[in-house]
């Protein structure tokens, strides 16, 4: 090109203008970093000439030139959030340039992107449901993001990417709004569903059991429980397999042993079913072990004796559920606890020889199996003992002087057995030498024997399977004693009487040849008398030998001339206290004209006397002063059948207890200044106050009040003596004088011995006569 000089460029100059600025823009207005920025010229520049315009692009960044852009556009890669890009657009006519035309782009924000996926992407009860938000910023901005959840269409609380496994039920639509955000701006939101399907059935684990199984044991499968998080019943599936193959028809929890062999895998798999679909199947195994031959059970002679050999042979032999296996068997012995190696072995059974035994040795047997893989022993040892023989140490009779009278009895020591076995005994009876037949018991009766006689047991001792050795003993029968006699004496005899005791039942002896005598031995008064004459079987004491009151005891014996046999004694007495009244409770009674002499302060009333029927409980005298209702009236009486006693006064000591009927009783009143005492057979039975002396008046024995009017019965019994007397005679326990009789504190007695008359004479010479009114009948018995 042909270059102007300057000159000619002035005037060039001169006669050509240049084109005007032209309005520029940047698009896109609002730029982000992911869009390409470019130059627009908006009004075109205008050339005064006419001439074609063309145009320069430059741009700036931040101020800065960036000298390789020199086109209208710049890359989006070129670009950053915040950057201040500017636009320069020259024009040019080609020969002058013109002003630039400008305009700016700030680089904006980028909103964010997001992405979700959920986790797990078929949600199940049970599980937590969880969204993956995955967000994409172009200006690398880091983003956060904000959860909305709504279920079946309504909104939720759950602001979080995760919703817990507990608020999941199978049906449930879940659906999640993701929203992204830089820190400037939220991106466009994101929207997932997901619904929550059917929870599979969980069957955890699955054992097999026995662990260590063999063709004895049947398998059974032991799944864990079951689980299904919707809450469906679960059923499970079994298959069975051996070695791999499956085996057909058999799905429950059992195999049963003939399905498979020694040596075998077994396998179940259990598949757990929720009514809609399978869940995981699970499964297990095992190896078929050896089966044991069961245990044989040997046998043994039970207690052999010394004499023969011991078997122990097989009374159960083994069986082995694994066919192929062969089984042999092994004996072995202990003799008295030590090991023994003298038997022989014949096949099955072993025998131990007679000689290598003794009594009482103990043989012990035991048997082992063996299927080449297992050695079982046997069931139980056989054991057995050589039988001892009992023992009898002694044995003795009883009694050991027998008689005919008595029963001869063999009292054997207690038997022992070494072997603790059951003995009975075997008894065997001889007279002077000879068996007696018949007999085989512990007794031998006297029928079998006499005096004089000798007697043999022979014990014998068996333990069920044989006897030991007899024991002995011997007795001679000795001497029967005569029986006791039966003696009786005279009864009730007065002073007077002799006294005869007689046998009145003979002694019998049981040695007829025997001839029997008897002796008397008497007492008087609990001392030995020597005085009485024997006549054959009596003995008797004269009269002149015994006194009123006398005990005579005599005791009869019977002598064999070997042995004296004493029999029961009898006892009499001697007595004059005999006779008495009967009154009859209607008319009878004595009476005793008035006496000033029989007064006194201090006194004894007594009587015995014998109640025989008890009648209306009757209130009556014994003795009293006549004077019904007069308070200085002494008075033995009867109040409801209990004797009282009234001194001189009113007040009265009574029993108060009735006394016994049909019975002798001694009844006295004392009176003293100390009181009043009443006295029933020698007892003191009541007390009462003194009151007055005892004044002298009209005495009447056997009487009542009905005497003076009142209707009260006279005295029903009998009275055998009274006596009045000026002295205290009693004031402690006293054994009752069967006879009264007078002395010198006696005022007045009557002892009615005799029957009476008009009158009872008064046995203490003081003259007070007592007048019979009625007939009271005499009764002579003795009291």
């Amino acid at each position: 090109m042909k270059r102007l000089s300057a000159l000619a460029l002035v005037a060039l100059a001169a006669c050509n203008a240049p084109p005007t600025a032209p309005t520029v823009s940047v698009s896109p207005a609002n730029p982000r970093t992911e869009a390409d920025l470019k130059a627009n010229i908006v009004s075109a520049a205008s050339d005064p000439q006419g001439d074609a315009v063309t145009y320069a692009f430059a741009w700036l960044k931040d101020g800065a030139p960036q000298t390789d852009l020199v086109t209208d556009t710049v890359p989006a890669a070129l670009t950053t959030k915040g950057q201040v890009w500017t636009a320069v657009v020259t024009p040019s006519d080609g020969k002058l340039t013109g002003p630039a035309g400008q305009a700016q782009a700030t680089i904006a924000n980028t909103p964010p992107s997001a992405t979700l996926a959920f986790v797990p992407p078929d949600p199940v009860k049970g599980t937590p449901l969880k969204v993956l938000a995955t967000g994409a910023d172009a200006d690398g901005d880091t983003v956060t993001f904000t959860y909305a959840w709504t279920k079946n269409g309504t909104a939720t609380a759950f602001v979080t990417d995760t919703i817990p496994a507990g608020e999941l039920a199978r049906g449930q639509a879940w659906q999640v709004t993701v929203t992204p955000n830089d820190g400037t701006e939220a991106g466009q939101p994101v929207t997932g569903s997901v619904t929550v399907g059917n929870a599979k059935p969980v069957v955890a684990s699955v054992a097999l059991s026995p662990a260590a199984p063999t063709k004895a044991t049947a398998l059974a499968a032991q799944p864990a429980p079951p689980t299904d998080e919707d809450g469906d019943t679960v059923t499970l599936k079994y298959a069975w397999a051996v070695n791999g193959t499956v085996v057909d028809g058999q799905t429950g929890p059992n195999l049963a042993t003939t399905f498979f062999q020694k040596g075998q895998v077994v396998t179940v798999t259990v598949t757990p079913n929720d009514g809609k679909e399978d869940g995981a199947s699970v499964s297990a195994n095992v190896t078929i072990g050896n089966s044991e031959p069961t245990a044989p059970l040997p046998g043994i002679n039970a207690r052999p004796r010394d004499s023969e050999d011991i078997t122990c042979a097989l009374v159960v032999s083994s069986t082995d559920l694994d066919a192929a296996d062969s089984l042999s068997y092994a004996f072995t012995w202990t003799k008295n606890g030590q090991p023994f190696s003298g038997a022989t072995v014949q096949g099955t059974s072993s025998v131990v020889a007679a000689a290598l035994t003794a009594e009482g040795d103990t043989f012990a047997c035991t048997v082992a199996v063996t299927d080449g893989t297992t050695t079982v022993p046997g069931a139980a040892p056989a054991t057995t003992k050589v039988n001892a023989r009992p023992v009898v140490s002694s044995v003795a009779l009883n009694p050991p002087t027998p008689t005919k009278a008595t029963t001869v009895s063999a009292l054997p020591a207690s038997p022992t057995d070494a072997d603790s076995d059951v003995v009975t005994l075997r008894y065997q009876w001889l007279v002077n030498g000879s068996a007696v037949t018949g007999v085989s018991g512990t007794a031998l009766s006297p029928s079998n024997f006499v005096k004089g006689d000798s007697v043999t047991v022979v014990v014998t001792p068996n333990d069920g399977i044989e006897d030991g050795t007899p024991a002995t003993a011997s007795v001679v029968v000795g001497n029967s004693p005569p029986t006791a006699p039966v003696a009786t004496i005279t009864a009730s005899p007065k002073d007077a009487d002799d006294i005869t005791c007689s046998v009145s039942v003979p002694s019998a002896d049981l040695d007829a040849a025997d001839a029997v005598s008897y002796l008397f031995n008497w007492t008087r008064n609990g001392q030995a008398f020597s005085g009485a004459s024997v006549q054959g079987t009596s003995s008797t004491i004269a009269a002149s030998l015994t006194a009123d009151g006398d005990v005579f005891a005599c005791t009869g014996a019977a002598t064999d001339g070997a042995a004296t046999t004493a029999g029961g004694a009898v006892t009499t007495t001697v007595s004059n206290a005999c006779g008495a009244l009967v009154f009859n409770g209607v008319n009878t009674y004595l009476s005793v004209p008035s006496s000033a002499s029989m007064t006194f302060t201090a006194g004894t009333v007594e009587a015995w006397i014998l109640i025989s029927d008890a009648g209306a409980n009757q209130d009556s005298w014994i003795i009293g002063a006549q004077s019904c209702g007069m308070g200085n009236a002494p008075l033995l009486n009867l109040y409801d059948n209990k004797p009282c006693y009234q001194g001189g006064g009113s007040s009265s000591a009574c029993s108060s207890t009735k006394l016994t009927l049909g019975a002798w009783h001694h009844v006295a009143g004392v009176t003293s200044p100390s009181g009043n005492e009443l006295w029933i057979d020698g007892v003191l039975a009541a007390t009462s106050a003194y009151d007055i002396p005892v004044q002298g008046l009209d005495w009447i024995i056997g009487g009542s009040c009905a005497l003076q009017g009142y209707a009260s019965p006279l005295f029903k019994g009998r009275i055998a003596a009274v006596r009045l007397s000026n002295s205290v005679r009693y004031s402690a326990p006293f054994a009752p004088p069967r006879v009264l009789s007078a002395d010198s504190a006696t005022m007045a007695l009557w002892s009615f011995s005799a029957p009476p008359t008009s009158a009872v004479s008064d046995e203490s010479m003081n003259g007070r006569t007592a007048i019979v009114n009625g007939t009271p009948v005499f009764d002579s018995s003795c009291r």
